[in-house]
């Protein structure tokens, strides 16, 4: 009888592949879990079921968990298992997961500006600059995209953007700040004009402010 194979073949890995560059998610998450089941001790396999869930905006946490079990030296794995972490609000977890991805991969520029966020989240500021400051020495054009700020519909609260703001002027990149409090269904009344004023007045005074988006 012949041995049964231990990984995915070469076609099945290419056949998955395209289904991801197709967008074809759905699809793409039953076939990633047929492979896992038929290997499951396959990171590939892992990898791709949680990507194929986190495109579609599913639970991905324990496909990555997985993934970063399955495939200890990968630093993308743990660097994806700590974003996923931090959405759900595990900062100190999602912390531990970006140092693994950071000492795996010294130069990892996205691990290191994700790894400020979360210091941010949990008060470490001086750790957080630190942090940004080899993201940015690292790859300036990925940190200016990961130091844009995010608003409270990603756990983010308005004295977050602000700590962030001086962060960033600490550092000199400029941010983009994402409030959510201005919502579709208000732009027929007279509130959200209210709003976004307040919203202006509380970010206004920070150097660091590039924009808005609201």
């Amino acid at each position: 009888t012949p041995a049964k194979a231990a990984a995915p073949t070469p076609e099945q890995r290419n056949q998955l592949i395209a289904l991801f560059n197709s967008g074809n998610f759905s699809e793409l998450e039953i076939q990633a879990r047929a492979l896992a089941g038929q290997y499951p001790d396959s990171g590939f396999a892992w990898s791709i079921l949680s990507g194929s869930l986190h495109m579609q905006g599913k639970d991905a946490l324990p496909a990555l968990q997985k993934t970063a079990e399955l495939a200890p030296g990968d630093a993308a794995a743990h660097n994806n298992l700590g974003n996923a972490l931090k959405d759900r609000g595990n900062t100190e977890e999602a912390a531990a997961s970006y140092r693994k991805a950071i000492k795996l991969k010294p130069n990892f520029a996205e691990a290191y500006g994700n790894l400020g966020n979360v210091l941010v989240k949990l008060d470490r500021m001086d750790e957080a600059v630190a942090c940004y400051r080899k993201a940015i020495k690292l790859n300036p054009h990925v940190a200016e995209a990961h130091f844009n700020l995010v608003g409270p519909c990603s756990g983010y609260s308005q004295t977050d953007n602000q700590q962030m703001l001086q962060l960033c002027a600490q550092v000199k990149l400029k941010a983009l700040v994402v409030d959510h409090r201005v919502r579709p269904e208000m732009v027929a009344g007279k509130e959200w004009r209210k709003i976004v004023r307040q919203v202006v007045d509380d970010y206004q005074k920070y150097p660091a402010l590039y924009g808005y988006f609201l």
